[in-house]
């Protein structure tokens, strides 16, 4: 899949390394999680997947997720966290640098 099909892109997931970090809104709670497009690895805050930890307990997502809405990820905090294709290239570049 290319960058583009995944909303709401925060990062790649350090846990399996295949698959974008996704901002995902549990439907039954409204609740937002980070959760992997490949493993389905749940970050229960931006902090947490920044941080670079892969989470050490086990966060419960409790039934199916559907993408936010843009005004659900600014009233919780997290558009800071969204990449954009620009971004995502900045980061490609320094990331060559730091290996």
């Amino acid at each position: 899949m290319s960058f583009n099909d995944y909303p709401h892109k925060v990062g790649w997931c350090k846990m399996c390394s295949q698959g974008w970090l996704v901002i995902a809104k549990e439907v039954a709670t409204a609740k937002l999680w980070i959760i992997c497009a490949e493993c389905d690895t749940p970050h229960s805050t931006p902090k947490e997947m920044v941080d670079g930890k892969i989470p050490q307990h086990p966060h419960k997502v409790k039934g199916p997720c559907e993408p936010p809405s843009t005004e659900e990820i600014i009233v919780a905090g997290w558009d800071s966290y969204v990449l954009d294709l620009e971004k995502v290239r900045t980061l490609d570049e320094l990331a060559r640098f730091t290996y």
